[in-house]
């Protein structure tokens, strides 16, 4: 992820440890903004990080939308210090995350925290790709197609 006001060391360093990749241009014309690689199926643990790595001094997450797939528990609210951020769970959606932000929406792919470096890699590149017009399932499927493996059931 590319953010002209996120040069210091502390969010590169979440940066690696979030595994997020997102486009900064607000032009993009893929079907995805990015891609999201949580570590876990704990949303509160993981919501909070990419907060931290989202959110910009005029730029705030305001409410995340997310696909019910592959999560343990599904909590309405965010709790933050000061503030608490709608979590509205979809069911509709396999693998799809959106984040709304004060002056945008992101939706990124989510890659199951079990999804190996070689796929979730393939996967994220996809994502990012700007002729790319594929739903996040077909996206991960392609992925796990291109690695010669077989998708989690």
């Amino acid at each position: 992820m590319t953010r002209p006001d996120t040069t210091d060391q502390p969010i590169a360093a979440t940066l690696a440890r979030l595994r997020l990749a997102a486009v900064a241009d607000s032009g993009h014309q893929g079907q995805l903004d990015g891609a999201w690689w949580p570590r876990s199926s704990r949303p509160l643990d993981e919501l909070t990080a990419l907060v931290a790595v989202l959110e910009a001094p005029r730029d705030r997450v305001v409410k995340f939308m997310l696909s019910t797939a592959g999560w343990r528990g599904f909590p309405q609210v965010l709790p933050l210090p000061g503030r608490v951020i709608p979590v509205c769970w979809l069911g509709l959606y396999h693998d799809l995350l959106i984040a709304r932000l004060t002056g945008r929406q992101l939706s990124l792919m989510v890659v199951p925290p079990d999804t190996t470096s070689a796929v979730a890699a393939s996967a994220t590149q996809i994502a990012l790709d700007p002729s790319n017009h594929t739903p996040s399932p077909g996206v991960l499927a392609r992925a796990h197609q291109l690695r010669g493996s077989r998708p989690r059931t």
